[in-house]
């Protein structure tokens, strides 16, 4: 039988000289006379100097506590003192990672499919799995990766499997088998519980949520940090915590997580990853009102994300390029940027991500004073949120389209589209029956009061907004 051709991963314990003589000899026989074998082992070499090269520099920057005292994010876990897990040498152990990440790519499958699924599906299929076994392991953690590289796609959905996962892991760790296992090694069940968490958290950024999400990454810190101390996954949480933080006005500290964050990416060649943690500072810049600054930052990074086809990563951007262009009452070019983006995203390929821009290409227009081109946009924009089953997102683009219907003068149309709204909305139990009430009645008469329109959308908005998240 032909021997499996070795994985990165591999090929830097052959590099570090943590393999045995026997398997080394073995391994180098193997590049010898595999080319692509070879030239993947060259590649690694080379990142492997530039490593040793940036590090320094990097851990100099790690080492400046510029977070308060007590912060949990002050320092990160000394990644080199903690050590890190390896797998078990040997031709064995190796065929038996190489198998499992193999196998696993039907068990992320079957994950995902239960992920939007009705939540006892999610967590039969969840209890269905066998943590003591390495392939389950892989599964599952590709299905969480795979939630986070599609926040977009449903936020609340996903924040739903991570918080599910999460008790799963929790179950296995209570049981010391699953710690004991061989499989612990390659894959620490406390890896499997960060990245859990690490969705949870990410999606409460989407949401809105952020003392929950602050509570889910400061929890996914220290998993990592227990697990295998990954600089790469501990990187990943200090970038979701950096815009958190921007969000809630601590912009000088999420600048000082991003850059963090975004030294350890680079170090690693990540380009993509660099680049998300790029965009997470020029957030922070926007919050100090700097956005010229960000504006530089968020156009760096938006062509990084879109050739690594980091969608969810792009949207959020894009949206925050938006405001800052906003901000600066540079309209036209808000709505440039989101005609653009459109051009790069397919309605069929990527329904939610092509959603979303048409909802914000619609805010631009409605932003700068085009009420008539934001009534089509909003009402564009809720039936691509309509085949997506985003009941949620839906409603908030009809209200928007009442507002601007309301600011264009056409009042009867704008009393006709909320009266056929109104039942579902009461049905959903969307908005607060009184807020309803006062809505109907601010567009009465010959001459609605347009700021108090405005107002009363705003808020009912706001209520929609948190009683049907975004699900899909």
């Amino acid at each position: 039988m032909t021997a499996p051709h070795p994985d990165d991963f591999t090929l830097l314990v052959l590099l570090e000289g943590e393999m045995s003589e026997m398997d080394a000899a073995r391994l180098k026989r193997h590049l010898s006379t595999c080319p692509a074998c070879a030239s993947a082992y060259r590649e690694i070499e080379k990142l492997d100097r530039t490593l040793k090269t940036t590090l320094p520099t990097l851990e100099e920057a790690l080492a400046e506590p510029e977070l308060p005292e007590g912060d949990p994010f002050r320092c990160r876990p000394d990644c080199t003192r903690l050590g890190r897990r390896l797998p078990p040498a040997g031709d064995e152990a190796l065929h038996e990672v190489f198998a499992a990440t193999r196998d696993a790519a039907e068990v992320k499958s079957r994950l995902l499919s239960a992920a939007a699924a009705p939540e006892e599906d999610l967590r039969e299929a969840l209890s269905a799995l066998d943590l003591l076994a390495l392939r389950d392991r892989y599964g599952l953690g590709y299905a969480l990766d795979d939630a986070l590289y599609n926040m977009v796609e449903g936020p609340a959905r996903w924040a739903r499997f991570g918080r599910a996962s999460a008790d799963t892991v929790l179950a296995a760790r209570a049981d010391g088998r699953a710690l004991d296992a061989p499989a612990e090694r390659a894959y620490p069940l406390d890896d499997l519980l960060g990245l859990s968490l690490l969705v949870q958290g990410t999606a409460c950024n989407w949401t809105g949520e952020f003392l929950r999400g602050g509570r889910d990454l400061r929890r996914a810190y220290g998993a990592f940090a227990r697990g295998s101390v990954s600089e790469r996954r501990l990187a990943s949480v200090e970038l979701v915590e950096a815009q958190r933080r921007a969000f809630l006005d601590r912009a000088e500290e999420a600048l000082h997580l991003a850059d963090r964050a975004r030294g350890t990416f680079q170090a690693l060649g990540l380009e993509d990853e660099a680049a998300k943690a790029a965009a997470a500072h020029a957030i922070a810049l926007s919050y100090l009102d700097r956005d010229e600054e960000a504006l530089k930052e968020f156009r760096e990074a938006l062509p990084v994300l879109a050739n690594h086809e980091r969608w969810s990563s792009y949207v959020g951007v894009l949206n925050c390029l938006g405001f800052s262009v906003l901000r600066l009452s540079r309209v036209d070019e808000a709505r440039r940027e989101y005609a653009r983006a459109l051009r790069q995203v397919g309605r069929e390929v990527r329904p939610a991500v092509h959603s979303f821009i048409r909802a914000n290409l619609a805010r631009t227009l409605f932003e700068g004073g085009r009420y008539s081109d934001a009534v089509r946009a909003f009402e564009s924009a809720a039936r691509l949120f309509s085949t997506q089953g985003a009941k949620g997102d839906e409603l908030a683009m009809h209200l928007l389209r009442v507002e601007a219907l309301v600011r264009s003068g056409e009042f009867e149309r704008a009393r006709q589209l909320l009266g056929s709204l109104a039942g579902e909305v009461r049905a959903l139990e969307a908005v607060d029956p009184e807020l309803l009430d006062s809505f109907e009645a601010a567009l009465g008469g010959d001459l609605p009061d347009i700021d108090l329109v405005g107002t009363l959308r705003n808020q009912a908005q706001g209520q929609i907004s948190e009683r049907l998240r975004r699900a899909v």
